[in-house]
């Protein structure tokens, strides 16, 4: 037998022989997440905070951070970058997201408090705005799930005008939680009554109120203003949720059922869900009779009647 048949039978046995217990375990923690820190500074004078997060993690989940930290930027010649602006609470989020694909932090404890219940959804706000901002489009479809169906569901959690102007403040344009939150306030305009998730702490959402945020937030009054005219077209296909999502529409979500045990409070201080009021011409708040066909010059200057 030639040399050459003997290697060529040999590569052969090798190709079909068993894979070796060592083969079958998972890769080492430094194979995994590399052994490369980039160091990332949060918030401002007296809220800083410093995060060491492994590189290759990090990038591998952000198109931002790849971009920033794979280049031939300052922030990737050091290994670190700054955002004096960013919130180190969503930050914290964010890295919990990342290292162990969990949002338990955005959990409600059983024993919540109704500003406790406040503070979380700002959070979740905060943290979909960061979500945004780093283009992880998973965490802000996940964040999202949990914001829509609390604020839906429950009181405590309800998405007044302050927290819809905590979203504006925390996000960009073209953000899906914008989409949402004024999808709210268009029924809230739209529907006989206010529904109680529509409803604030101090009481129910006024004309006056509305026409106060509009005319303090501009991007407020003309995504209203749209909101308000697209109100007849026939809504989109898929679970509600799904259309404030950023991933590729599909028959199921692919998110779906992913943080139930977080979307909810299980026992506190809110246990009786919001029950919505059913669509109509015009909406009586506090009394007044409001025509659903407002023109944006009325609304601007607080005239809605």
């Amino acid at each position: 037998m030639s040399r050459k048949s003997g290697v060529q039978r040999g590569n052969k046995q090798a190709s079909h022989e068993k894979p070796t217990l060592l083969s079958l375990l998972p890769p080492l923690f430094s194979e995994t997440f590399g052994t490369e820190i980039v160091q990332i500074t949060v918030g401002g004078d007296e809220s800083k905070r410093t995060f060491n997060v492994h590189k290759n993690l990090l990038v591998s989940k952000s198109r931002f951070f790849s971009a920033m930290f794979d280049s031939n930027f300052l922030e990737a010649v050091t290994s670190s970058a700054s955002f004096p602006e960013d919130d180190p609470s969503a930050f914290e989020v964010l890295m919990e997201w990342i290292y162990y694909d969990s949002l338990k932090s955005v959990g409600l404890s059983s024993r919540h408090t109704q500003e406790g219940a406040q503070e979380n959804m700002r959070k979740i706000i905060m943290t979909l705005g960061l979500a945004d901002k780093y283009c992880i489009d998973e965490l802000a479809d996940r964040c999202l799930t949990i914001l829509y169906h609390r604020s839906r569901n429950y009181v405590s959690c309800r998405l007044d005008l302050g927290m819809i102007g905590v979203i504006y403040a925390a996000t960009g344009p073209v953000s899906m939680a914008r989409k949402y939150a004024i999808s709210e306030l268009a029924e809230a305009v739209a529907t006989t009554s206010v529904p109680a998730r529509a409803r604030s702490i101090s009481g129910i959402i006024t004309a006056l109120g509305i026409s106060e945020t509009c005319k303090q937030n501009r991007d407020i009054l003309d995504d209203l203003f749209k909101a308000i005219t697209r109100r007849s077209q026939p809504p989109l296909s898929g679970s509600a949720v799904c259309q404030f999502h950023l991933h590729p529409k599909a028959a199921v979500c692919p998110y779906a059922g992913m943080d139930e045990d977080l979307i909810v409070p299980t026992t506190g201080i809110d246990e009786t869900p919001v029950i919505p009021q059913k669509t109509a011409n015009t909406v009586d708040v506090e009394g007044q009779g409001l025509d659903v066909t407002i023109d944006k010059q009325r609304l601007e200057h607080g005239v809605l009647h």
